[in-house]
């Protein structure tokens, strides 16, 4: 099962991300966190862990799009 941690500081869409996501995935984890220690990919981008490795994306079809390559 893929796991997908998101910063509550680090995204104004993060309410929507999260929701496109649970749309998209059955079978994904999900974890919003008040913060996963990765300020320097925060302050950058919009970042989420995915199994704890640093997956930058543009919006939420391109970050969809990654996970689905990861399946």
């Amino acid at each position: 099962m893929i796991q997908i941690k998101l910063c509550e500081h680090n995204s104004s869409t993060t309410d929507e991300i999260i929701n496109k996501l649970k749309g998209n995935f059955s079978d994904v984890s999900i974890v919003r966190e008040s913060c996963l220690g990765q300020c320097g990919a925060c302050a950058d981008s919009s970042f989420v862990l995915i199994n704890n490795e640093v997956v930058k994306y543009s919006d939420a079809e391109d970050l969809i799009n990654k996970i689905k390559d990861l399946l």
